[in-house]
């Protein structure tokens, strides 16, 4: 854009107080100058117009400039949307694709089907022929009592035992499965020292409500971990000295000092009986080997003794 003209400042005005020679040079100069300064005033008064219409037919295409792009833009946008919309269609068709895909696959191999077992643990069904969903610590399985209570064969862990007949064995199953059982009815487990490992050295009575935790230790072994009676006390009955069993005893023969532990022939020891707070040897002695669980002393010969062969 060309320069923006200039405009030269006027001589001074005559004044009527001038001389009157003074008065006619300056109004000569004044006068002359004018010509010129009209002719500066309508270049720039010509510049400006221009200037101005410059501006505006600028600011216009910018405006028009802006009016296409936003158009450009609001296509773009459709556009975009149009493209999202397509490619959920497709998104979702792939989805059920592969769902599809994946329950024809799951029904091939045998798997049961996904809907309805949220929160479900895919295991092997009892027969062992198959997988199904389970909670394992869903409600009870009642299993009935038997000489062989097979309670690996069910697939949740808490197991009721119902029924009264004597339990031997709990079945072969995996080890490292593990059983919670509460008892219904009172029954007898059959320690054996390898394939029913009880917490006491004899066979254990349980009463209904009984409780124990099992696990197996694979080849039809079975550990019970833990057992709690429904009153609290260990109701079971091994019998007058057998093995494992309580007595109280005192020394058959002449007096002599045993410390707490000390082994001892059960022929050593002789039964007594309590009569009206006062101890008196019954004369029966005892078989087998036992502990005693006391110190037998010259001033007090009796003893808890525990039958342990």
């Amino acid at each position: 854009m060309d320069e923006m003209p200039t405009i030269n400042p006027l001589p001074p005005v005559p004044a009527r107080t001038d001389d009157g020679d003074v008065f006619s040079d300056k109004a000569n100069v004044f006068v002359a100058a004018l010509v010129p300064w009209t002719t500066q005033i309508n270049a720039l008064a010509s510049y400006l117009s221009g200037a101005f219409t410059t501006a505006m037919t600028a600011l216009k295409n910018a405006a028009a400039g802006s009016a296409s792009a936003a158009s450009a833009s609001e296509l773009a946008a459709a556009g975009s949307a149009s493209a999202a919309a397509q490619s959920k269609d497709q998104a979702l068709a792939y989805k059920n694709t592969a769902e599809a895909a994946a329950a024809a696959a799951q029904s091939a191999a045998g798997l049961p089907s996904l809907t309805g077992n949220a929160g479900k643990a895919l295991v092997v069904n009892a027969a062992g022929d198959g997988v199904e969903f389970s909670f394992p610590y869903a409600a009870a399985a009642n299993v009935p009592s038997a000489a062989t209570t097979n309670i690996g064969a069910t697939t949740t862990e808490n197991i009721t035992i119902t029924g009264t007949t004597t339990i031997s064995s709990f079945g072969v199953a995996n080890a490292g499965l593990r059983r919670v059982l509460r008892f219904t009815s009172a029954l007898t487990l059959v320690r054996n020292a390898t394939s029913l490992i009880l917490p006491n050295p004899g066979n254990l009575a349980v009463a209904a409500g009984d409780t124990m935790e099992v696990v197996s230790l694979g080849s039809g072994n079975w550990l019970c971990l833990w057992y709690q009676p429904v009153k609290g006390v260990v109701t079971t009955d091994i019998g007058f000295g057998a093995v494992g069993s309580f007595a109280l005893c005192c020394w058959n023969g002449a007096s002599t000092t045993l410390a707490a532990g000390s082994v001892v022939a059960g022929s050593s020891l002789l039964t007594v009986e309590l009569n009206q707070d006062q101890i008196f040897p019954s004369g029966a002695s005892f078989s087998g080997t036992w502990r005693l669980l006391n110190a037998i002393r010259p001033s007090y010969q009796f003893a808890l003794a525990q039958r342990i062969a």
